[in-house]
């Protein structure tokens, strides 16, 4: 599983994931690291622990909203993009969620839209990066809008 982050494409491994108390004990294996993590991306803050979802937001923030999986064999990948989201969610077998907004944001409710597009294509993160940036243009300006950084809190490494 992956996600795109400033480090460019970033496998779960590789992120900083926070425990999930409330539903597993600290020494489950689901916890041992977490095995679902909640992203925002750049634009957004990082939510505090909440400490009673069904997971926990990563430190780690995303830079285009797009969350996908490499085959186990390496050759091939199936990634989710769309050019709203502010969200994703990925766990250690392959769920991916990714959470577009409906928009535009003030049509009323039955003018409202959404879109997603599945990729499935040979494991090449740059040739998915540069069709995702023809399919959701704005999704590729949203790296230019950043939160501000915080401090790593509550199980930080």
């Amino acid at each position: 599983m992956f996600i795109f982050t400033g480090r460019g494409r970033t496998f779960l491994l590789d992120t900083h994931r926070r425990k999930i108390p409330h539903r597993f004990a600290e020494d489950d294996p689901r916890n041992n690291p977490p095995w679902v993590q909640m992203y925002v991306g750049l634009w957004r803050p990082v939510p505090p622990v909440q400490g009673r979802g069904w997971a926990e937001y990563s430190t780690d923030r995303f830079t285009v909203p797009v969350v996908g999986a490499v085959s186990r064999d390496g050759r091939y990948s199936v990634a989710l993009a769309n050019g709203s989201a502010d969200s994703l969610a990925n766990a250690w077998h392959d769920c991916l969620h990714n959470n577009p907004l409906w928009e535009p944001a003030a049509a009323p409710a039955a003018e409202k839209r959404w879109q997603v597009k599945v990729y499935l294509m040979p494991n090449d993160p740059q040739a998915l990066l540069e069709r995702m940036a023809r399919d959701f243009p704005e999704a590729m300006d949203l790296q230019r809008r950043r939160a501000p950084e915080q401090q790593r809190a509550s199980g930080a490494p």
